[in-house]
């Protein structure tokens, strides 16, 4: 009896994984995702051309933002970034900027609209028409655009950086040990809250 559940089980279990990858390959699974690399992080190099033009555009003084940002920063990443201000701020303009915000919303637009035609696909749904699925596709955008810096935050910030935000706050110094127990679990709510969100559109 033990023997013919075994066999069931393994029958069953190489059934699925079978049927995992002929779902892989008629999903095109691996062109999405090559297709989701692609678009986001082109859109890291406009979104850093946006931050190099803001602090000029805004009349703040990028000295005083580097000072700021090298007391939990390493130099090398505060030299980098003065450098990257320095160039902009010389060769950019009104065009540069706005040119960069389109192109920052853009990328992620093309991507948020991939990941939602690869949802679709996987359930078998056609691909909407329309002012509607152009809204909702907008929506979700503006949502990634929000989650996925919050998620890198999440993920990179370290106590260092913790102990200068609670300090300029004037928050208790736990405050900083107990966000850095709590951030993972913090990640996962984001990424649950994208999900549901990108499965409700």
């Amino acid at each position: 009896m033990i023997k013919w559940k075994n066999k069931n089980f393994v029958r069953a279990a190489w059934t699925s994984v079978r049927c995992l990858a002929r779902r892989y390959r008629r999903h095109e699974v691996s062109l999405t995702c090559a297709a989701l690399t692609y678009y986001l992080v082109f859109a890291a190099f406009p979104l850093l051309v946006l931050l190099g033009t803001l602090p000029g555009a805004l009349g703040l003084e990028s000295e005083v933002l580097l000072d700021e940002l090298g007391r939990f920063v390493p130099r090398q990443v505060t030299d980098l970034v003065g450098r990257y201000w320095a160039d902009v701020a010389q060769n950019g303009g009104k065009r540069l900027l706005w040119s960069s915000a389109v192109f920052t919303l853009w990328l992620p637009l093309r991507a948020a609209d991939c990941l939602g035609q690869a949802v679709r696909r996987a359930f078998g749904m056609a691909r909407p028409r329309g002012l509607r699925h152009k809204l909702r596709t907008l929506l979700f955008t503006l949502w990634l655009t929000v989650t996925l810096p919050l998620v890198v935050l999440l993920i990179t910030v370290g106590r260092r950086a913790l102990g200068y935000v609670t300090a300029r706050l004037g928050l208790p110094s736990w405050v900083a040990g107990a966000w850095n127990g709590l951030r993972f679990v913090l990640l996962g709510l984001v990424m649950a809250a994208a999900l549901t969100l990108l499965y409700l559109l």
